[in-house]
């Protein structure tokens, strides 16, 4: 960001200096702007860059390792304090219609953040459903199987269809486990002498 960067001019140069970390960053002709003279003593390689990422004081939002102090800075103030400074920061910027370079990059980075979130929970949500739609589906399937093995008279009367939800319940009645359990035993318990419910 622009802001960020103070210009000096020397020798027919227009050197930038970070005004987050007090180093040259770079310098351009200011007869051919397109000449620059990036300082080879900062950080270039992948794996630099990622180990700075890595520290305390990294600002994902501009992508920057602020200054030493931000570290400690973070926890100066309450989430209800540094949260109504940032609105009437914000708010007083917005009424004048000034565009901050600071608040924009914020904004615009919070935008990508919260697609980006957005789209995780959709997936997530997505996965989750199916899961759930494959458990049912077993389950269903499940108890269908134990239904045909144990009530098959149940499964057989929802197959045909022919006497509605009542005749299916009253298949389910007069075939419950209790009711088989006793036709089953009947011709038992009265050679046996035994009264038999019903008789």
């Amino acid at each position: 960001m622009t802001m960020m960067l103070k210009t000096i001019p020397c020798d027919g140069w227009s050197v930038n200096k970070c005004m987050n970390c007090g180093c040259v960053a770079f310098a351009r002709d200011s007869s051919n702007p397109t000449v620059i003279l990036i300082n080879g003593m900062l950080a270039v390689t992948a794996e630099e860059i990622n180990r700075r990422k890595m520290q305390e004081n990294y600002s994902p939002a501009y992508r920057i390792v602020l200054d030493g102090r931000a570290a400690d800075f973070r926890g100066f103030y309450r989430k209800d304090q540094y949260r109504s400074l940032f609105t009437a920061a914000a708010n007083t910027l917005d009424s004048t219609n000034d565009r901050n370079e600071l608040l924009e990059s914020l904004r615009a980075f919070m935008r990508a953040e919260t697609q980006a979130a957005n789209e995780r929970i959709a997936r997530f949500t997505q996965e989750l459903n199916e899961q759930l739609s494959n458990i049912r589906d077993r389950a269903e399937q499940d108890y269908l199987f134990l239904a045909q093995t144990f009530v098959p008279e149940l499964v057989d009367s929802s197959k045909s269809g022919d006497h509605g939800d009542a005749a299916i319940t009253a298949a389910a009645a007069a075939t419950s486990p209790t009711m088989l359990t006793e036709k089953a035993l009947q011709p038992l318990l009265t050679s046996l002498g035994t009264p038999v419910a019903g008789d």
